[in-house]
């Protein structure tokens, strides 16, 4: 299932899910993840202005952080993917809605 997000809620928490793939195309980012149950679901974010990450792979999802925040009378959403190995950011990314 694909699904486009804007910002409106939050990222369900996906706790012991994993991320099997972030693409980024044609101004796109598809975040596609796998949860305990082994069911796939692929979200779509548009206006995508920041992106970082790091190894990804074979990491379990402690938790799915979503803020929102105002600049300049632009709304923004930021999203950070943490590890449950590590506690650390593995994906980290912001966009306007």
């Amino acid at each position: 299932m694909d699904t486009l997000f804007l910002g409106t809620n939050k990222v369900p928490s996906y706790p012991d899910g994993q991320v099997v793939e972030l693409s980024y195309r044609n101004n796109v980012l598809k975040l596609t993840l796998k949860d305990y149950k082994e069911e796939i679901v692929t979200y779509s974010f548009l206006n995508i202005f920041q992106l970082s990450f790091e190894n990804y792979l074979n990491e379990d999802i402690d938790e799915i952080r979503t803020f929102w925040e105002e600049r300049e009378k632009e709304k923004i959403c930021k999203i950070s993917i943490l590890s449950a190995w590590t506690g650390r950011e593995m994906i980290h990314f912001s966009f306007f809605m």
